[in-house]
């Protein structure tokens, strides 16, 4: 055994950063911290600074056997593990102890304590080795916290960082005896991880349950539907009496209270498109935002999630809603759902139709704008062929020097043949909208997209990328060039409407992102123009 225990290596997270304070008032020297990126739950941003105020390394990276080894052999004679999501290496001959917030051989695996609260037992902190097998090492310290029916996930996180700190007070003061006697676990029971069901609960489940429910996860997240809504109650309680400050709802002979909480939509899944595309065609909005390949590419760059229902669906964007796909009554019970939550509602890309349906229903509650940003711009493959009138004499002027300049054009469908051209295309010469170019090109083949690739002399110079949006039209996406060339864009973006005009007799260019000179040369191209709307909607008149 290394006979300097006194420098340690920890790994953790600032729920049980007590421990690593008690390690510093002890005067121990700690090399290095390893912990995770803060995920929003797992907080590690007070572990950082406690490091960056200690001059102490830190790393946000699983460590390898070799890393570990190499501190070992520098002197380190001492892990602790407090809170860590990944398998650590063993290294022979190292105290390397692992705080488990059950009480061993019961409870092992990754979350026991909201487990115990769902099953009403006793909870507990065990200091054991770490071996190979998860949380399976001997025994060398444990502390047992009686069931309390008054706790919830954060009170009992707050009693185990209690005793955790306790605990390593103890073994820190005679760190080779009680390592020495620690005692092997007898046989014990694996607690899996709580899945989404477990998390779940009806307003028609007993006060009870539910009760149980909020507990086991409060701080974290339970679910439930209100008013048809999926929401994730972050901290919520039952009450006798409901309270004028927060979303309070009948269950059983109390209430529930939704003190922190909010929308439980989720990320839009390759999965789900025949369905989703079923269900939009079946319910046919004109503006091409709704369509599955529009919200799968452009989710993560405009923070977009989703609820699908039985024949509805309904995406989210960062503080907004697109309005909800599906028969009409049904839509506007959601919104109707998502205005007793929230008490105002903002839409967004709503069409002419949509526009009228929440005038006709909401009245005076409603005030609509026209986003002429994000109208779509539907152009006649023919008009683009014959470039006819005088407005598009420059156009014509700049297509006609582009094409003397760039010899041997050659025009390639992609397919899976020549899709690492348009990649290698995309990451040299990258865009503003990198991330959900990248989804598209990424996972082409599985949205059905279509498109060509454009070379010059053998030289790749471009790309367009569109959809189906209908049987009639194609939804663009993507259009990348190379050149810097006056009218490279427009000369990619005809030929690739003149490669379909046999199969589409238009194009939806979608909207411009706000670009008022492209939106200026859409309008100079005389499209079809599908106004888009955004909608606020307030619960009461007296709110405008």
């Amino acid at each position: 055994m290394i006979a300097d225990n006194k420098k340690i290596i920890y790994f953790g997270l600032d729920a049980l950063i007590g421990c690593l304070h008690l390690i510093k008032q002890r005067g121990l020297e700690v090399v290095k911290i390893f912990t995770f990126p803060d995920d929003g739950y797992d907080k590690t941003e007070t572990l950082s600074a406690f490091a960056r105020e200690n001059n102490i390394p830190i790393s946000y990276v699983k460590p390898t056997e070799d890393e570990i080894r190499e501190l070992y052999d520098g002197g380190v004679g001492l892990m602790i593990v407090g809170g860590y999501p990944w398998k650590i290496p063993v290294i022979e001959n190292m105290y390397q102890v692992n705080i488990h917030p059950s009480v061993l051989p019961i409870g092992r695996g990754p979350w026991p304590m909201p487990v115990s609260i769902l099953r009403g037992m006793d909870s507990g902190v065990t200091l054991h080795k770490l071996v190979d097998k998860i949380d399976e090492g001997d025994i060398i310290l444990q502390e047992i916290i009686p069931y309390d029916s008054k706790n919830n996930l954060v009170m009992l996180t707050e009693k185990i960082a209690a005793a955790a700190r306790r605990l390593i007070d103890t073994f820190l003061s005679d760190v080779e005896g009680l390592w020495e006697n620690a005692q092997p676990q007898s046989d014990g029971e694996y607690w899996l991880e709580p899945n989404e069901s477990e998390r779940s609960f009806e307003l028609t489940d007993s006060t009870e349950k539910i009760d149980r429910i909020l507990k086991a996860f409060y701080g974290y997240e339970a679910l439930t539907e209100i008013y048809g809504v999926p929401i994730r109650i972050i901290e919520g309680e039952i009450s006798d009496t409901e309270d004028p400050d927060y979303p309070s709802v009948p269950v059983g002979d109390g209430y529930l209270i939704c003190k922190r909480w909010d929308y439980s939509f989720r990320e839009i899944r390759l999965s789900e498109m025949e369905k989703i595309e079923g269900i939009r065609k079946r319910y046919a909005p004109r503006l091409s935002d709704y369509t599955y390949s529009m919200l799968y590419c452009w989710q993560k760059e405009l923070d977009l999630s989703i609820h699908v229902d039985d024949d509805m669906y309904v995406v989210k964007a960062e503080n907004e809603f697109l309005f909800p796909i599906g028969e009409r009554s049904k839509a506007i019970a959601f919104i109707e759902g998502l205005l007793k939550l929230d008490g105002c509602v903002k839409l967004r890309f709503c069409d002419e139709e949509m526009k009228s349906v929440v005038s006709e229903h909401f009245g005076t509650r409603a005030v609509s704008r026209l986003e002429e940003s994000d109208c779509d711009y539907v152009i006649s493959h023919k008009s683009m062929g014959s470039l006819a009138g005088k407005t598009l004499s420059k156009r014509r002027t700049e297509y006609n020097g582009f094409l003397r300049k760039h010899k041997n054009i050659k025009i390639d469908l992609i397919d899976r043949n020549n899709i690492d051209r348009v990649k290698s295309l995309a990451q040299n010469h990258k865009c503003e909208y990198i991330e959900a170019e990248s989804r598209g090109i990424e996972s082409y083949f599985e949205l059905g997209l279509i498109g060509v690739i454009v070379s010059s002399d053998g030289e790749d110079i471009g790309f367009a990328i569109c959809s189906r949006k209908d049987e009639d039209t194609l939804q663009g996406h993507f259009l990348r060039n190379v050149c810097v060339d006056h009218s490279s864009m427009f000369y990619l973006l005809k030929l690739s409407m003149d490669y379909f005009s046999d199969q589409y007799s238009f194009t939806n260019i979608e909207d411009d992102m706000g670009n008022e000179g492209l939106r200026f040369f859409k309008k100079s191209i005389d499209p079809e123009i599908i106004s888009s709307y955004s909608i606020t909607i307030k619960q009461k008149d007296n709110l405008l």
